[in-house]
């Protein structure tokens, strides 16, 4: 059992098999050679275009860096959710005072001020802003931040969510504007100080742009004008006044063509009919850029003096008349004196004529005539010198009717003809 008793021999032919294996063998053999030649060229495309991506990708990667790191703001990336720094740049380590492995290892309220501008804490203001940012919103804020080496710094900050699935990004820009808010704050002063010296100028002082609307006005201008009870700021100058005439109007073009204008004691015809005397001038100022931005109007009344000036003149005409009144009675003191002499001369001889002559005859009538035309003489001469106070006056009991017509007498012969002297006297 088991042992071999014969066999069985199977022959197949093969050559037609052989043939069809030959015939399809080098299509297949193209086939082959053509897709691994397909396949080769993708891989290597692929390859090229693989490392052509990650070349631009390291290219785009080491722009956006020496974008960050060259900015002039502060920028940080950090992680909401564990309140951790992710990324910083130089300007930030510069502002903070402190290299990167610092900041690296916190939070960015370390460094924020006890103190904020919005008077909140610190923890408060962080968290309602971080809180804002994961809503999505763009944030800006001024914060107060106090940097590794005590400097106090007041930043605009900015902030806004990254795009990441995985993990809560921030990136927070910080500008410092200390400086800026310090210009703006001497700006601010320099304009109220600018204000305070206008507003009490003693002259009437009005300040104006190029557009004709006041800028700064001083309470005199206010009140000369009769405009106090009106907000005049910002308002055009024409508005205020519409009827201004058209000599202001053209001293205004003047001064915005770089003409100052001006004038001494001119003349103000005011709405209610009164007159005032001003001294004025109209000039140009310029802007930084050396352009007019506008004109100043200076205004003096000067009525007051006008009218003083008037009074001292006349003061002035009263003086040199009383003067020339004493000097005349001066020169009348002096005649009267020597015509006082030849008077008692004349009556001291007249008397001695009449002694001499017979009672009631014409020589001793005419002669008494004489005496009393001298004694009215030496009355008159007297009065001469009661005016020029050169003799003592004294106050006696008089008769006015009996002086007025003496004085007429002693008038008629030394007035023309053409003056006629008419009297009503009661006696």
């Amino acid at each position: 059992e088991g042992a071999i008793r014969g066999g069985r021999s199977v022959a197949v032919p093969l050559d037609g098999y052989y043939a069809v294996y030959a015939a399809d063998r080098n299509g297949t053999l193209l086939r082959y050679s053509t897709i691994w030649i397909i396949g080769i060229c993708g891989i290597l495309t692929l390859r090229n275009n693989l490392n052509r991506s990650a070349a631009a990708l390291q290219a785009s990667e080491r722009r956006f860096r020496m974008l960050i790191e060259q900015a002039p703001e502060g920028i940080v990336v950090f992680d909401a959710a564990t309140n951790q720094v992710v990324d910083a740049n130089a300007a930030l380590e510069r502002l903070f005072g402190c290299d990167r492995n610092e900041l690296l290892q916190g939070g960015l309220e370390r460094f924020y001020s006890m103190e904020q501008p919005d008077g909140r804490s610190a923890q408060d203001s962080m968290r309602e802003n971080i809180q804002r940012v994961l809503s999505g919103e763009r944030i800006k804020a001024e914060i107060s931040i106090k940097s590794t080496d005590d400097r106090i710094c007041l930043c605009e900050l900015y902030l806004a969510i990254l795009p990441s699935k995985q993990e809560k990004l921030i990136r927070g820009s910080f500008i410092d504007i200390t400086e800026r808010k310090h210009a703006e704050q001497e700006l601010r002063h320099s304009y109220e100080l600018m204000s305070y010296i206008i507003k009490h100028d003693t002259s009437a002082l009005a300040v104006h742009d190029k557009d004709f609307k006041y800028l700064f006005v001083s309470e005199r201008y206010l009140e000369d004008y009769k405009v106090k009870d009106r907000e005049v700021i910002g308002k055009h100058h024409y508005d205020i006044f519409p009827d201004l005439p058209q000599k202001w109007r053209d001293v205004h073009l003047k001064a915005l063509a770089g003409i100052t204008s001006r004038a001494e004691n001119d003349r103000y015809d005011r709405e209610d009919g009164s007159v005032e005397w001003t001294t004025w001038e109209c000039r140009p100022w310029y802007e930084a850029s050396g352009e007019i931005g506008g004109f100043v109007v200076y205004t003096d009344v000067v009525t007051d003096q006008i009218k003083a000036e008037e009074q001292k003149l006349l003061l002035q005409q009263q003086l040199h008349q009383a003067q020339k009144m004493e000097a005349i009675g001066t020169l009348a003191g002096g005649i009267a004196h020597d015509f006082n002499n030849i008077l008692a001369a004349i009556i001291g001889y007249t008397e001695i004529a009449r002694e001499a002559c017979v009672e009631e005859s014409t020589i001793a009538k005419n002669l008494g005539k004489v005496l009393d035309a001298g004694q009215r003489a030496a009355d008159l001469v007297r009065q001469i010198l009661a005016f020029s106070r050169q003799a003592e006056t004294e106050s006696i009991s008089i008769q006015p009717a009996r002086i007025i017509q003496e004085a007429i007498k002693l008038l008629r012969p030394v007035l023309p003809s053409t003056i006629i002297i008419k009297e009503h006297l009661d006696t």
